[in-house]
């Protein structure tokens, strides 16, 4: 009644006249034709690597770019202000360490508590001018990127100075190496490392004034407090593995090894 003397009698005859595909192995020709592989290469084993130059950056230089970003970005007005507030917030953070130092010295650790709950303001201020908040973060990040800097330039500059071509070649890229790490850590830099810090710090503030009265009521705290610490440090860890990029640097060289590699 729909299609008239068009209608198929049999509409499921008609699969039976389509064309057939063609079986699994003739498929290899349609894809790569002359060019496909018959012989595909394994992944090759990964070769030991010779000791090369130190890769990681020089503490003496660190400590140097540090000092230059402080002088640099001291005299921008709001970027100064925050370089100063986190100074300060590690300079309290010192002074609250020395304190307990001293009190367990001279025999009045009872008094601990006290210093603990003290410090309570400054791990939370620690989320925003902390080590490890996301402005520590980037900090760090621009005091690594600037060593990087001068230590690749002194590496190609005594690899020049020797005549050892394949030593600019390598010491140029460990230093991009090194600059891709910088970029990753900076790009990955999230509050959770300063909010698992704070948050452990606090409860374990709690926990030491409460242990005083009764330890018992203490070790709900103190379960809080040791979580909170290890999901920073499972975090930490790891970002730390994915931005490794010594852990790459060590791949290339295993996996495509290049005639400027340390060779031994």
């Amino acid at each position: 009644m729909i299609g008239g003397p068009f209608a198929a009698k049999d509409p499921f005859a008609v699969a039976d006249r389509l064309p057939r595909l063609p079986d699994l192995g003739d498929i290899g020709p349609m894809i790569g034709g002359p060019f496909m592989s018959t012989d595909p290469q394994p992944i090759p084993a990964p070769r030991q690597v010779a000791e090369g130059p130190e890769f990681g950056i020089d503490p003496e230089i660190l400590a140097e770019a540090q000092q230059t970003r402080r002088v640099t970005l001291g005299a921008i007005p709001a970027v100064g202000t925050a370089q100063m507030l986190m100074g300060a917030h590690a300079a309290v953070g010192d002074t609250f360490d020395r304190t307990e130092q001293n009190l367990q010295e001279s025999g009045l650790g009872a008094l601990t508590p006290v210093v603990s709950l003290a410090r309570v303001p400054h791990s939370v201020a620690g989320i925003a001018l902390g080590e490890k908040s996301v402005l520590g973060q980037a900090t760090s990040g621009v005091d690594a990127s600037i060593a990087n800097t001068m230590q690749t330039s002194d590496e190609i500059s005594a690899a020049i100075g020797d005549g050892d071509l394949a030593g600019v070649v390598s010491a140029g890229e460990r230093g991009m190496f090194r600059q891709a790490g910088v970029t990753a850590d900076v790009l990955t830099a999230t509050p959770v490392p300063a909010l698992t810090e704070s948050t452990a710090d606090v409860f374990g503030a709690g926990a030491h004034v409460v242990e005083t009265v009764s330890p018992e009521a203490a070790a709900p705290l103190r379960e809080v407090e040791q979580a909170s610490r290890e999901a920073g440090e499972s975090w930490e860890s790891g970002r730390g593995r994915l931005t490794d990029a010594e852990r790459y640097y060590d791949t290339r060289r295993q996996y495509a090894p290049m005639p400027w590699d340390p060779q031994g």
